[in-house]
């Protein structure tokens, strides 16, 4: 998914509490160095202040449509901008706006002739190593009754390697390798060294062609009822931000081993027509099922692996067993406020899908080829943004979404999306706004309003109500629910801020009677109370305290208790900067558990669920001296109500689980 974000991120802090908007509301971990990559190439973004059009200026993530509607008119009735200091004869602009726009805007655009050689000498080059033991060991380890077939292989390090090249944003080259822990390393069936490896060459704004791919990447294009690649965040505290920013092809570079596209692509324009070609062959882990048809054996998909685990002999042998074969292009025309795209998309993989039984599972579709096409749009008109997509698969089934994005001024924000989609939408490579994971079986309106009542006061509020016209896996029968979230946050300054958030979901669920499931209300409460104070230039200290309530269908509440205190050293000019927090945590069972996002090493990220009754404390260590940057991360939590943790291979005979993590990253300019 592309992300859209009302700040920009200047420091790892700032990127950090941006991030945290996005994924906060996830009820699953997932892959979130894709979303840190797309906010920091938005802090270098360049765009020519003459030819920039209102989607350019929207996908920045810090204006408003009122003060991109000020920018477009001011050059259609004065004609180009001579400098950018004009920018302060803009009513709209205030002047914090206007230092941001300036460092995203130019002037003048020229095309040196693009030399690969010479591009990949004065380009920025960063290396950066990651290694991570988790302490005690767990059962697949040390368990000498576990059969070798069973037992985890591997080490119980994790390991990766990152390397990018970047050359003002038109040349990048990057290689990614990763061993999880319990995989082999150069030994057994990793005898080459890592067990992931993933690499990409990637061009863009050259004469010929707007952006060249060979090797690992993403595309996007519409609002993803097509094809859209990466982490869904969904509903998150950014109310108004749930448009999706059509990115087109980007190159790939995180370490999910399974959600990505390997091949080639490529983005031409001609006039007004942007064009862009992609073809992909994956393979990926997966499990068969084989079924007697009329005498002949018919081999079927039972699950795919979307993990990418290689640490016991079954998941080695199951490793890369599947191949599929994709291709995809986009056209897309622009003219002035008007973008209008067709995207369609064929796949074609060895094997179709195991027929389930299960009753949810009836229009899933099973087959091993099908395609898709889809017709996206994107107006301006003053201060009001209309956009959407409607898509149509082989299958005869459809999905649209639509939206509409309001600015009252600098007074308000307001965003309504309606999304309808058949209950047998083919969901592969899509990723749209839905209640659901995947867009499909599902009809629903969402409207999100952001309120400045002054500089230092913001009121934000959502309210989502959806169906589920078919059966789901937690619902024997129509489902439906309602989504509701209020925040009301008081920022004195850029480092002191409170804030207050209350959020209400409920939604039918199952309610076993005995011989038969009907349906009630499960009932989901979560408050939180979240300060930040900073106590000298060069202490930061924050302060959390959330509540959750889980009132399931057969009355017996589930409660969950989180707080945490953070502490922040970090001075102007010392190379040294130390982080640390205690979180006390308490909950009912799983259900009511507690995410809450930490400070990690680059590019790796932590955002645990707290359940049951326990403490945790970790120190971040990072120190950066001229082109070296050193970081270091303990962690230590202790459970009170149980003396094992996990389950399976995975299950550590302790009450307690240490964790050390260590990177060392190494710039040349």
């Amino acid at each position: 998914m592309v992300f859209q974000f009302k700040a920009i991120a200047q420091t790892d802090d700032e990127q950090l509490k941006i991030i945290e908007k996005h994924i906060e509301n996830i009820d699953f971990a997932g892959d979130y160095n894709e979303l840190s990559d797309f906010i920091g190439k938005k802090n270098k973004e360049k765009l020519n202040i003459n030819k920039v059009t209102p989607f350019q200026l929207y996908s920045l993530g810090f204006l408003s449509y009122n003060q991109i509607n000020s920018i477009i008119n001011h050059r259609k009735k004065y004609g180009d901008f001579v400098s950018l200091n004009e920018l302060q004869t803009i009513d709209s602009l205030p002047e914090d706006i206007i230092k941001k726009l300036k460092l995203h805007l130019f002037l003048n655009e020229t095309y040196e002739k693009f030399n690969i050689l010479k591009s990949l000498n004065e380009s920025e080059k960063n290396l950066s190593i990651f290694s991570k033991v988790t302490t005690p060991y767990s059962k697949g380890y040390i368990d000498k009754n576990i059969d070798s077939a069973n037992k985890f292989l591997g080490t119980p390090f994790i390991s990766r390697i990152k390397f990018k090249v970047d050359y003002n944003e038109k040349l990048m080259v990057g290689f990614n390798a990763e061993k999880d822990a319990g995989e082999e390393f150069f030994t057994g069936s990793n005898k080459k060294g890592y067990d992931f490896y993933s690499g990409y060459f990637f061009i863009r704004n050259t004469r010929k062609f707007e952006s060249f791919a060979i090797g690992d990447f993403k595309a996007d294009f519409g609002q993803g009822l097509v094809i859209s690649g990466g982490l869904n965040t969904g509903k998150n505290a950014l109310v108004t931000n749930i448009k999706k920013t059509n990115t087109g092809i980007r190159p790939y570079n995180s370490f999910n081993e399974n959600d990505f596209l390997r091949g080639s692509a490529v983005t031409f324009c001609i006039n007004k027509t942007r064009i862009t070609f992609l073809i992909s062959k994956n393979k990926n882990d997966a499990t068969f099922d084989t079924i007697n048809n009329s005498g002949s054996d018919m081999i079927f998909i039972k699950n795919i692996d979307p993990i990418g685990y290689h640490r016991t002999a079954k998941e080695i042998a199951n490793k890369n067993s599947h191949s599929e074969f994709m291709t995809a292009q986009n056209l897309t025309y622009t003219l002035q406020n008007l973008n209008i795209g067709l995207t369609s998309l064929y796949r074609k993989s060895l094997y179709g899908n195991t027929p389930n039984d299960m009753l949810y599972n009836k229009y899933y579709f099973t087959s091993s080829q099908f395609y898709k096409v889809g017709l996206n749009w994107d107006y301006y008109y003053k201060n009001i943004n209309f956009y959407g997509e409607s898509a149509i698969s082989n299958n005869k089934s459809a999905a649209s979404i639509c939206g509409v994005n309001i600015s009252i001024g600098d007074f308000a924000d307001i965003s309504t999306i309606y999304r309808n989609y058949s209950k047998d939408f083919i969901v592969d490579y899509t990723n749209a706004f839905s209640e659901n994971t995947k867009p499909m079986n599902e009809r629903g309106l969402y409207s999100g309003i952001l309120i400045f009542p002054s500089s230092k006061i913001q009121l934000s509020a959502f309210y989502d109500f959806y169906k589920m016209p078919w059966y789901t896996y937690f619902v024997d029968g129509t489902g439906m629910g309602n989504d509701g979230f209020f925040e009301a946050k008081y920022q004195a300054d850029k480092t002191n801020l409170i804030y207050f958030r209350i959020r209400k979901k409920t939604e039918l669920k199952n309610y076993n009677e005995g011989y038969f499931n009907s349906l009630k209300n499960e009932e989901k409460t979560y408050i939180r109370i979240h300060a930040e104070k900073e106590f000298s230039p060069v202490i930061t200290a924050k302060f959390r305290i959330e509540i959750s309530k889980i009132k399931p269908q057969t009355g017996v509440l589930s409660k969950g208790f989180l707080f945490f205190t953070d502490l922040s050293l970090k001075k102007a000019g010392n190379p040294l900067s130390i982080n640390s927090r205690f979180t006390l945590f308490n909950s009912t069972d799983y259900s009511s558990g507690i995410y809450a996002m930490e400070n990690d090493l680059l590019h790796t990220w932590s955002v645990p669920k707290f359940y049951d009754s326990g403490a945790k404390f970790y120190i971040l260590l990072k120190v950066k001296f001229k082109k070296i940057n050193v970081q270091y991360k303990y962690s230590y939590i202790k459970y009170y109500n149980k003396q094992t943790i996990g389950s399976g291979l995975s299950e550590i005979n302790s009450n307690n689980v240490q964790e050390n993590s260590l990177l060392l990253n190494y710039t040349i300019n």
